[in-house]
């Protein structure tokens, strides 16, 4: 059984059809990208697969069982991760990766849970920077966002152009890092992009015409180019 199962999605936005028979699966521990350029439906994507966008048509099952919401899916085991940040959720960093789990343990645990994450996000530099993240760059950012996703102890991460404006050093250090949540701790990811330099060892799709191209779950990974592409 497949852990998410996108099946014929659509979403519409007056006459523009953002996905259009949207399909794919992810399964335990996989890792999968997604290359599609700006305005793709990328982004819609992946706010249908977290139950943030209810799809025109369609359906998406998480872990066997419909995903109808995000606080459904949050609970199975998916989570988005978000790099923006809220004065509701604390003053500092740390109190934002914190967030997630004031409901359901003390403050002085939640904080300890959030600053183990930081550390395995390589971000504990951060925690007492302030809470709007206004002095972080991109890679600080997704460490934080991804640290907050992990507070919700997924069995999926999705990641939305993880890599976005970052030089090689820093986009192989964000690859290597949602990598190793798979080897490491036996969470999947699904992540888009525009480029899929540094992620040699994935299994990508692409997205043309809110359709998503590539191989199987069974097949062996292997680059779909784009339209045009030289293949080499």
């Amino acid at each position: 059984m497949s852990l998410l199962t996108l099946n014929g999605v659509c979403v519409r936005r007056g006459r523009r059809e953002l996905l259009s028979d949207a399909s794919l699966q992810v399964e335990e521990q996989d890792l999968v990208v997604i290359r599609a350029g700006r305005r793709s439906g990328k982004s819609t994507l992946l706010q249908v697969a977290a139950g943030l966008i209810e799809p025109d048509a369609g359906s998406i099952r998480f872990a066997g069982f419909p995903s109808v919401d995000e606080a459904r899916g949050r609970s199975d085991g998916l989570a988005l991760v978000r790099t923006e940040f809220s004065r509701a959720m604390g003053s500092t960093i740390l109190d934002q990766v914190a967030h997630p789990r004031t409901a359901f343990v003390s403050p002085r645990r939640a904080e300890e849970e959030a600053f183990a994450l930081l550390r395995r996000v390589d971000g504990v530099k951060l925690a007492g920077e302030p809470g709007r993240g206004q002095t972080l760059d991109h890679g600080e950012r997704m460490r934080v966002g991804i640290a907050r996703a992990l507070m919700c102890r997924p069995r999926l991460l999705l990641v939305d152009e993880p890599t976005v404006g970052l030089n090689g050093e820093e986009r192989d250090d964000i690859v290597a890092l949602l990598r190793s949540l798979a080897r490491e701790d036996g969470i999947a990811v699904l992540a888009t992009t525009d480029s899929v330099s540094g992620f040699g060892r994935w299994r990508h799709l692409t997205l043309e015409d809110g359709v998503v191209h590539g191989p199987g779950p069974q097949a062996p990974a292997r680059v779909v180019p784009f339209p045009g592409e030289q293949r080499r």
